[in-house]
């Protein structure tokens, strides 16, 4: 896989989003475990109302405000990304090999695609300051959150970003932006099928919503 153009490579850390003051359920905790048990080495840090500087983020605030939990994860992660680097993974993501990030940690920064022409971020990673981590986090920093939002998954808006500010088009297949972040097919970290290929499973509930 092609690498960024210095040496630095993705930090070992793992973050996750729980916000709304309850405890998680026992499912999403084994998934965590399941973390563990394959990245020993990776630091995980938590995100919530605890460590988050959610005044910074007026789209945040507002979701927070109507228990919109997976809405304010949305900034909180890219935050968290930009500032610490690492790798994020939803809660809802099960490893499903040992070291799955070993050859991608050099890459400065990675995403998927979970459709043909849709990029998802439930497993991304990046060093700090990548500048397409900032490109998505400056999405949030300056809207609103509209009622319409609240039935349009995030890889909506990060499609379209992508397509207008690189003028790429997006068909599944592994693409390399200007900046150096890597779009990877689907079938390595968001598989709709488990393959001998797959690393990390996303199992889906539309519970974003």
């Amino acid at each position: 896989m092609e690498s960024k153009t210095n040496n630095e490579s993705i930090p070992k850390v793992l973050h996750y989003c729980w916000f709304g003051k309850t405890t998680m359920p026992e499912w999403r905790q084994k998934n965590l475990d399941n973390w563990r048990n394959f990245l020993p080495e990776f630091k995980i840090v938590r995100w919530d109302e605890s460590n988050f500087p959610i005044h910074l983020y007026p789209y945040a605030e507002q979701a927070y405000s109507k228990g919109l939990y997976a809405f304010v994860s949305d900034a909180a992660w890219l935050h968290a990304i930009y500032h610490y680097g690492g790798i994020y993974l939803d809660t809802n993501n099960e490893i499903l090999k040992p070291h799955p990030f070993d050859d991608l940690l050099s890459l400065g920064c990675f995403a998927s695609f979970e459709a043909p022409t849709q990029i998802t971020i439930q497993t991304v990673g990046a060093i700090e300051k990548h500048p397409f981590i900032s490109l998505l986090l400056d999405f949030y920093k300056f809207i609103n959150l509209r009622s319409v939002y609240r039935y349009t998954a995030n890889v909506r808006f990060i499609s379209k970003l992508v397509r207008l500010f690189y003028k790429q088009k997006l068909d599944e297949k592994k693409l390399v932006l200007p900046d150096g972040a890597v779009i990877l097919p689907r079938e390595l970290l968001t598989p709709k099928i488990i393959t001998e290929e797959s690393r990390i499973f996303h199992h889906f509930g539309g519970t974003w919503r």
